[in-house]
Formats: C-alpha cells, structure tokens, sequence
C-alpha cells in the first residue's frame, strides 16, 4: 500500500527515500541500510546528501542490528517491526510527560525545499518504553517553527507499528532540527527506527512565480488573491497580470483604452496581453449597460495569447450607442 506522500506509488515516501532502518528477517524487498550508520561508537552519521544525524547527548544509544519496515502496509504482518530498536535514551528515572531529547539533524547544502523526518515506534518490548507524543524543533538557523504530533492511545492496536511523519519546508544550509520524544512511563525512551525522504515541489504556474514576485508566496489568499486590489486603483490582481501591469502601484495601471477607429469611426478596445494560455480573454459588446450577451465579440487562449498590443474594433456602424468591455477569467 502507498503511503502519503508516496508520489510514485513504490512505497517509499516521495521520490528518493533516505533511509536509517535494518531488518533481520524475511526478504526485506526496500530496505536501504549501512551497517556503519549502525554502529554504537559512531554517534553522528549521514543519512542523505544534505542531512546527518546525531544522538543529542551521550545518554542517546544507537544500536546495530534493528530497525524496522516503513515500505509495507503497516497493519499487515510485513509491516510489523522487529522485536528490537534503533535508538534509545538511557534512563530509569524518566517522569511521564515530560520530553527528552534524541537526535539532532543538522541540514547542509543541497537540501529539498521539503522534506520528510518518520518516527517508528512499537511497544513490543513494553509499552512503558515508547513515546506518547514526538516533538520536532529548530535549534538553531531559520527553518520550520516547532511541530508536536501525539500518538494517539489506539496507535499500537494488535502490536502495530506507529509512524509519526514531520515535513519540514524552507530548511536552510546549517539548521538544525531536534528530535524529541515525551516519555509514556518511567524507563527507557525508545525508538524503532527513522527515514529521511525528499518530496517533490511542484513547478509553480506562470501566476504563482508571478505572485512570489510582487507578494511573496505563490498562494492566491490575502493581499495576492485574484481578486484582491492591494494598490487600490479599481484593478483586481488577476486583471493586473493578464495587462501585464504591476499590482503594487497605482500609478502603472495598463488600463484598456477605448479609441475610435481611424477612417471608419468604430469603436475600438486597446489593451496589454501576456502570454499566458491558461488565461481567457474575452472582448464583450452591448448597446445596454444592463444586459451583455454571453457570446464575445472576440476571445483569445492558449497559443492564441501571445506577448503584445491587442486592438479589437466593433462591427456595428458608427452612430449607435456602444459599449466595449474587457473579461479576464483563469479557469
């Protein structure tokens, strides 16, 4: 069964899993391990090109021969982990609730503009050692804000394995993320395994790079949305780009203007157009200002949109009352 996130459908999250895992039965299939990322004197290994982990103090102990299976359904039998763990944080006097630190991951260049940090945890060698919440921070650098994600009491029904999955975005040469885990009892805090993946970004669309421009984030909300007039000169942000005109400046407005044709007198509409394809742009017509036919006068989209002036004229003779309107739609 894909997971989420698993854009190419083969298992593993997003496009090129990173993993820190070792199973020691039964073909493993994915399973993507070195036994030196394993070995308890090495406390800080690569796990990705652009990532390495560290314990986060020398109470944190890494062990060499168990892991778990994240590339399965993890509530069929293939998806069990091993009787084992990873990672645990030595302790026989932990208070309940209260978090401890455990890895620390520290980002170098090249890193994805998102990316993915899975916890597994199993309660398979006692409940009393697993994590009742996971709490991943920034220590230091510019990256994601603090993430908390409980694990909820029913998470380890028939001895399933418990993933707990954090996506971080925008991380930055030299951050560093920790890993923490809030004790469910007493002893030893424990964790059965961890995978790095990359997620894919999707290219953003001619508008979306637009927005990042003028206002800093591709989404179309608050003062970038398609509707929104941020400069308050009558012009809407979505009609703003199809002119081809800035939206944080009143005084650029590209507005379409109306002459009359040289030598025949028909109206005629001027105006800007990008060559953009998802846009539609429609010239409308109408001798009453209360009633516009649905059917343009002129329309152009797709390849038909190319960068430059447009200059559609009215059919209808000089003499009569007419009314040329401009609409911009992106569907």
């Amino acid at each position: 069964m894909a997971k989420t996130y698993d854009i190419d459908g083969d298992n593993i999250l997003g496009t090129a899993g990173h993993y820190l895992a070792k199973t020691t039965f039964g073909p493993g299939g994915n399973e993507d391990y070195s036994a030196s990322n394993f070995d308890t004197s090495v406390m800080t290994f690569s796990v990705a090109p652009w990532l390495s982990v560290s314990a986060a103090d020398a109470q944190v102990n890494n062990q060499l021969n168990y892991g778990y299976r994240q590339f399965q359904d993890p509530s069929a039998p293939a998806g069990k982990l091993n009787v084992g763990y990873m990672g645990r944080r030595f302790s026989s006097t932990l208070t309940t609730g209260d978090s401890y630190s455990l890895y620390d991951f520290t980002v170098s260049a090249g890193v994805p503009g998102t990316f993915t940090i899975t916890v597994a945890t199993h309660p398979e060698i006692g409940a009393i050692n697993i994590a009742s919440a996971f709490i991943l921070t920034l220590l230091s650098g510019s990256g994601s804000d603090t993430q908390f994600v409980a694990i909820p009491a029913d998470a380890y029904t028939d001895f399933n394995a418990a993933f707990t999955t954090f996506t971080i975005t925008g991380a930055q040469p030299g951050d560093v993320f920790q890993l923490l885990g809030q004790a469910a009892g007493p002893d030893n805090l424990l964790i059965n395994g961890l995978m790095i993946d990359s997620i894919a970004t999707p290219a953003l669309s001619a508008i979306e790079s637009w927005r990042v421009v003028h206002f800093g984030s591709p989404e179309n909300t608050g003062q970038a949305a398609d509707f929104a007039d941020y400069d308050a000169d009558g012009i809407v942000n979505l009609v703003e780009y199809a002119l081809n005109s800035l939206p944080t400046s009143a005084t650029s407005a590209a507005s379409p203007n109306l002459p009359l044709q040289s030598g025949t007198g028909h109206l005629q509409l001027n105006f800007q157009r990008i060559a953009d394809p998802t846009l539609v742009y429609e010239v409308q017509a109408t001798s009453n200002l209360a009633a516009w036919p649905d059917t343009p006068i002129w329309s152009s989209t797709g390849a038909e949109n190319t960068l430059g002036l447009v200059a559609v004229t009215d059919s209808v003779a000089p003499g009569s009352t007419r009314f040329l309107r401009l609409q911009v739609t992106l569907p």
